[in-house]
């Protein structure tokens, strides 16, 4: 079918009309048109052939009518193919301003050169990078035109290439923008053939990847970072390791010497080498720490732990260092704090511990106070707040901005002045959002700092009820407090009213004296008196029993004396052999914990409503005696660290053997009848581990208590010794308190079998 016949088919089908008996009107009309042209052709046409003129009107006027005929058809033909060329032309045209619009709306540089190199075709993003501000103003134009000339050259070879192989090209170079800028661009360029397919020239599109290129060149550089910092950890974490080692050896042996009744000068020089050891500990510790985290290795324990030993280490720890500064430590825990937690104890106590010891360290008079109290509590879950509040320096603002940074003192000056590595901060803030909490700080200079430690715990079930609660077990008791310091008697006062204590204070020895005279007359007599042993002078502190003769009599006072840790052991020696007084000497600062327990004990009472039934000391002596008679192999390669836990254990009446890799301590375990095995993890030949999984093989062995020795003591470290079948673990250097009271939890002496439970 012609162009015509289509256009005249599309004509007659949009016009078509209503059909009358099968045929449409238009049918008829264009068969009748067709009709009269066919009878003029067929009268003029034998004219023109025979050449003849015609000689009758009718003759005449059918050539005309075949001439009128001819010129509409020609007329006709020459109309639609022009309206088709305009069609054509319009498609095209559309055709190209869509190309226009998707090339110029692309953020990629595109454009067209002919053979000679010149630019035939640009988008809007090239002629704006080159600083045109049309396309068609590049038009014509070369590439040393708009180019840098060794940019030009570079890219006039490439086209070359491109038009001599007809292969496509893909490009990273330089781009320089109109502005002096410059980038880096992937460009893709291939060649331009005609219709015939014979090469014209070329076509090209690049893309800006600057800013691709520069975050691979961070992330390789941040890898690079990465991995220097988990070199630097792997080493600060084994260097910490084989740190603790020696450590373990001055603890240890300044411990024995300490426990062998030396003389008061030598006592007071192997206390400050032992005090100075911890101090050392603490700061490898920290190191270790902030490796781990950098490493990303740091675990978080979520176990049950009862608060009160958090706030009992905290009064042991730090009651000494504050004493040698002459400054009051008072931790205030309210009766409604719950005790029975679930979270990270050793964390909790490391986070407490450095933000106290801060305290004590910037302040050099007056006190540190410790407060818990409960922000929400729920069946399951409870929020405490911790705020540790010191007198001291205080900081300005820029300097608490600056607090958490790692390496990190508030200024130079503070860091000689004080010490220090500054690291603390920085890990007690990661360790408390590790446990789900927070630390907050408001300081002024020279008004002191309060530091506010926020965290989530989990509770556990509830004791059974067991006598009378917390809050009434001194219900009816008098206590008289006999302190100089108003906010010393404040404080104690109100913890010993939130236990029941009906409560007086006084400032001093005879006054006290004479408070008590009045008291029994009045027939309203003290139970208890606590006297700061700091308050009066040494003779004054009998004049307060004086009254009341010997222990015996019912209504005399039982007195304690509060003492701080660097004399408890000292008045103890002097005022508790006195079979005449009722005397006790307490440990300062008194926590609630210890002034329930002390006070159950020296009135008689039960101590069903105590946080905890007893004291450090009377705990490690009770797991020393508990002990006696057992037999343990001792495993370690470390020959000063056999001798120190061999010490230890001997001093508590356990029978000790000793191996010093795996293989002997197979050997003696195939030979010997043991209660437990004391298991170092790090060593040669045969290390702890191996040794573990070999001896339970042993039907004989597989109930035989293990308990690892290791020097990283935290839960990614102790879940391989668990994995390797040992059943607990005492951390080097040793803890004697945590050493004895892990011990007496799994072993018995043969004659008191005790049942293996984890």
């Amino acid at each position: 079918m012609t162009a015509l016949d289509q256009d005249s088919a599309a004509s007659a089908s949009s016009g078509r009309w209503s059909s009358v008996g099968g045929l449409g009107i238009g049918s008829l009309a264009r068969t009748l048109v067709s009709s009269i042209v066919l009878t003029l052709l067929l009268t003029a046409i034998p004219l023109a052939v025979g050449d003849r003129r015609p000689t009758s009107p009718a003759q005449w006027l059918a050539m005309l009518a075949c001439d009128a005929v001819l010129a509409l058809l020609v007329a006709a033909l020459v109309a639609v193919a022009e309206r088709r060329l305009v069609v054509h032309a319009q498609e095209v045209e559309a055709t190209n301003a869509r190309m226009a619009a998707i090339l110029d709306n692309m953020p990629d540089l595109a454009w067209v050169k002919d053979a000679g190199g010149r630019y035939i075709a640009v988008n809007r993003a090239l002629a704006s990078a080159k600083g045109f501000g049309r396309p068609a103003d590049m038009i014509g134009l070369k590439d040393q035109d708009v180019q840098p000339p060794a940019m030009a050259s570079a890219y006039v070879s490439d086209d070359l290439e491109v038009m001599r192989t007809g292969a496509g090209k893909r490009i990273e170079e330089q781009h320089a923008n109109a502005d002096g800028s410059a980038a880096i661009v992937e460009t893709i360029k291939t060649a331009l053939r005609d219709a015939s397919g014979r090469i014209v020239g070329t076509v090209g599109i690049a893309r800006d990847i600057s800013m691709r290129r520069q975050a691979e060149t961070e992330r390789q550089a941040r890898q690079a970072a990465e991995g220097a910092n988990r070199a630097k950890s792997e080493f600060l974490a084994n260097m910490s390791h084989e740190i603790r080692t020696p450590m373990n050896a001055i603890l240890g042996m300044s411990y024995l010497a300490l426990d062998s009744g030396l003389e008061a000068p030598q006592r007071a020089y192997v206390q400050k080498i032992h005090s100075a050891a911890e101090s050392l500990l603490g700061i490898i510790n920290d190191i270790r720490d902030f490796s781990k985290i950098e490493a990303g290795n740091l675990a978080i324990e979520s176990i049950p732990f009862n608060l009160a030993d958090v706030i009992d280490d905290l009064a042991d720890v730090l009651g000494r260092s504050a004493a040698s500064k002459d400054l009051e430590l008072f931790l205030i825990q309210r009766p409604d704090v719950p005790v029975l937690l679930i979270g990270d104890p050793a964390r909790l106590r490391q986070v407490l511990l450095n933000l106290g010891s801060n305290a004590v360290k910037f302040t050099e008079r007056g006190a540190v106070d410790i407060t818990v109290t409960v922000v929400e509590s729920n069946d399951d879950v409870t929020r405490l707040r911790f705020e540790v509040r010191d007198s001291g320096i205080g900081m300005t603002a820029q300097e608490q901005r600056q607090l958490f940074q790692p390496f990190t003192q508030v200024d130079a000056s503070t860091s000689r002045r004080f010490g220090g590595t500054g690291l603390g901060l920085t890990l007690c803030r990661h360790l408390a959002r590790r446990m789900g909490g927070d630390i907050e700080v408001a300081s002024e200079p020279a008004t002191g700092s309060r530091f506010g430690l926020l965290l989530p715990f989990g509770r556990q079930a509830p004791a059974p009820p067991n006598g009378a609660s917390l809050a009434e077990a001194f219900s009816g008791k008098r206590l008289l407090v006999v302190d100089d310091s108003a906010r010393s008697c404040e404080v104690l006062g109100a913890l010993a009213a939130s236990v029941g204590f009906d409560v007086t204070s006084s400032p001093s020895c005879r006054d006290a004296a004479q408070l008590i005279v009045l008291a029994r007359a009045l027939d309203r007599p003290f139970h208890l008196v606590l006297i700061d042993s700091k308050t009066p002078a040494p003779d004054d502190i009998a004049c307060v029993g004086k009254p009341y003769g010997p222990a015996q009599d019912s209504t005399a006072p039982v007195v304690a004396l509060m003492a701080t840790a660097l004399d408890h052991e000292a008045l103890r020696e002097r005022f508790e052999p006195d079979a005449t007084q009722a005397w006790r000497v307490v440990a300062k600062p008194v926590t609630l914990t210890a002034l329930v327990e002390h006070g159950a004990a020296l009135l008689g009472m039960p101590a069903s409503a105590s946080p905890r039934m007893a004291g450090r000391d009377d705990t490690l002596h009770s797991n020393r005696d508990a002990l006696r008679g057992a037999r343990i192999l001792l495993v370690d390669d470390n020959a000063f660290n056999r001798e120190i836990a061999a010490t230890l254990l001997e001093r508590a009446g356990v029978v000790v053997t000793s191996a010093r890799d795996g293989r002997e301590a197979l050997d003696q375990l195939q030979h010997g009848e043991f209660d437990a095995v004391l298991m170092d993890c790090q060593m040669p030949t045969l290390d702890g581990y191996a040794t573990t999984r070999a001896l339970r093989a042993f039907p004989r062995l597989e109930g035989l208590p293990v308990i690892a020795m290791t020097a990283d003591a935290h839960v990614d470290d102790l879940q391989r010794a668990f994995a390797s079948g040992m059943d607990d673990h005492v951390a080097k250097p040793i803890d004697v308190v945590a050493f004895f009271a892990t011990l007496a939890r799994w072993v018995a002496p043969r004659h008191a079998p005790r049942e293996r439970t984890r």
